[in-house]
């Protein structure tokens, strides 16, 4: 970095002052805590699912800007809850637009979505993060 701005500056010096080395490493120390931060708070907030409320609901797996699987079914009139999880580095969404669904899952996160449909029809699923546009599955509701 000495180099980079004494060369800018239009000397020839190459070697750091003492000062500017001190800089340099109190830098490298806040940026280096400030990611050790981000991680633990990250691993923090991940999200999980417990094996009982897992019982019986829909697993839908997110990755690689896919939902697998991108087909359920299910009976109108009865609670659909399905287990979304993440398996990504990335955020994703799942969204059911027709019933105004809107979740984020964060990386490596599970949630539980429940929700009743009373009506037969074919609902859509799907991520709204940028670029995602194909991530999407549909819910078969019938009588």
């Amino acid at each position: 970095i000495t180099a980079f701005v004494q060369h800018r500056r239009g000397t020839a010096r190459t070697t750091a002052t003492t000062i500017e080395r001190r800089v340099f490493a109190g830098i490298t120390v806040v940026v280096v805590g400030l990611m050790l931060l981000s991680g633990v708070l990250h691993i923090v907030g991940l999200e999980s699912v417990s094996a009982e409320d897992k019982a019986g609901a829909h697993l839908v797996d997110m990755k690689n800007t896919k939902f697998k699987p991108d087909r359920l079914e299910a009976t109108a009139g009865e609670t659909i809850r399905i287990v979304v999880k993440n398996k990504d580095f990335g955020v994703h969404t799942f969204h059911v637009h027709e019933l105004g669904i809107k979740f984020t899952v964060l990386p490596f996160s599970e949630r539980l979505i429940e929700f009743r449909v009373t009506e037969p029809g074919t609902l859509t699923y799907h991520c709204k993060v940028l670029g995602h546009e194909d991530m999407k599955g549909t819910i078969t509701v019938s009588r």
